[in-house]
């Protein structure tokens, strides 16, 4: 669907004019604040006015009560825009639509009709499904930032929900993923402070309790004891011995009257020899246990169970470290899975031109950050993207069209023709291009 007539009364620089424009390349030319570019603003006005309002919030010419714009459409063979809700007009070729607007702040007026007359009933849904975008500029997508460039054409492609919910996901997972690393990093950090006893995991894990060394230090005390005793009555022996050695040695002067008595306690000196052989054996072979080594391992215990305590704060940790590099292995092969699937979905996608493709840098042209492209092939992609945006309304502006070279201009209508666009160029120029427009009238068509 195309402009075949144009009419706009009072818009900005307008007073009035109509416009029947031929072929697929409309030049609108004039010198500056003559209204050339009221022209191409009239038409943005009249099918997107909720965009256009946000640029301007009164298009009447200064002066004026009201202002208009008509806009005559025709569909093509190729145009599937049927009228359902009008039964005889649903083979109409031509729609009409008027816009109007008053100084006296009442919204603007709508009408869509058909060419025998008849009126549709919600205009402003036939004109959303019609349009999208239509200040849709070339010129203004070339200065549009990389990732803004890359948004337009996901869209275009109808790829922007698909790789937003992937690059939600990759930055989610690439978020959780850094907060892995990082404590993976103070993980790893913790297990170098460990020294290398710590880090031998063939070492002892137990703690030592005093209480069974002390336990062993009675023991052994006990035994010291009744050994003691031991020694105490077999010195007692040895001295009783000697004791009763010197008496018989003084009772031999009194034999006789002591003979009773040296024979008792030659008795009991017989007992005590007896007795003192049994514990002569017995502390001969007796042996007492050595404490020195319990008394030093007690001394270590602390410093057993603070190596014990560093070795299994170093397991911990260590193993706390192999589940976090585990949990970031995954997520990172997770991210790779994301990447490949984003990379397969942007491989199979159609876009409009031969060699588009996109990065995390922005768009890229035959393999050529579309920013380095020269400005000619800049252009060129603008073009494509802009008219694949806009399958039923084929209607296109161009602003600031005296800045391209011919050049430019003969991409510009080539892929026109080809694509069978209708392009308004606006052209800064004394020269009489195209529709020439002079003190908001038309002069003259070349």
């Amino acid at each position: 669907m195309k402009i075949i007539k144009l009419v706009a009364e009072n818009i900005k620089k307008l007073k009035a004019i109509e416009i029947s424009p031929e072929g697929n390349i409309i030049k609108i030319s004039g010198q500056n604040e003559a209204g050339k570019s009221s022209v191409l603003d009239s038409i943005f006005y009249a099918l997107n006015w909720k965009e256009a309002s946000k640029e301007v919030s009164r298009p009447i010419r200064d002066g004026a009560k009201k202002a208009q714009v008509k806009l005559y459409l025709k569909k093509d063979e190729n145009d599937n825009l049927v009228l359902d809700t009008l039964e005889k007009s649903k083979n109409s070729k031509v729609i009409i639509v008027t816009r109007k607007w008053t100084s006296n702040g009442h919204p603007p007026y709508l009408k869509i009709e058909t060419e025998d007359g008849s009126k549709i009933e919600n205009p402003q849904l036939l004109l959303d499904s019609l349009v999208n975008s239509l200040s849709f500029d070339p010129s203004k997508f070339m200065k549009l930032k990389p990732r803004e460039q890359v948004d337009q054409m996901l869209e275009l492609a109808g790829l922007s929900e698909e790789i937003y919910k992937l690059d939600t996901e990759r930055e989610d997972l690439y978020s959780k993923r850094t907060f892995v690393n990082r404590d993976l990093k103070n993980a790893k950090g913790h297990l170098d402070s460990f020294n290398e006893e710590a880090r031998d995991l063939d070492g002892e894990q137990k703690h030592v309790t005093s209480e069974s060394i002390i336990n062993k230090i009675k023991e052994a005390q006990g035994m010291i004891r009744e050994n003691d005793i031991k020694r105490v009555e077999l010195e007692n022996l040895f001295t009783n011995f000697n004791v009763l050695k010197d008496e018989i040695k003084d009772s031999e002067l009194e034999m006789i009257e002591l003979r009773k008595k040296i024979d008792d306690k030659k008795v009991k000196f017989a007992e005590y020899a007896k007795q003192g052989k049994i514990l002569s054996k017995d502390v001969k072979n007796i042996k007492d246990p050595d404490i020195t080594k319990y008394q030093l391992q007690l001394e270590k215990v602390e410093v057993h169970n603070k190596d014990v305590d560093e070795r299994l704060e170093y397991i911990k940790c260590k193993k706390l470290a192999d589940g976090f590099e585990v949990e970031s292995s995954k997520l990172t092969e997770k991210i790779k899975g994301i990447d490949s699937k984003k990379e397969k979905t942007i491989t199979t996608a159609k876009f409009p031109i031969k060699g588009l493709n996109f990065d995390e840098f922005g768009i890229t042209f035959n393999n050529i950050p579309l920013k380095q492209c020269a400005k000619t092939q800049q252009l060129k992609v603008a073009v494509a993207i802009g008219m694949s945006k806009r399958p039923m309304l084929r209607i296109i502006r161009i602003l600031d069209a005296a800045l391209f070279t011919k050049k430019n201009m003969d991409i510009i209508e080539k892929m026109a023709n080809k694509r069978d666009f209708q392009v308004w160029m606006e052209i800064a120029s004394d020269s009489k291009i195209g529709i020439h427009i002079v003190e908001g009238e038309i002069e003259s068509i070349a």
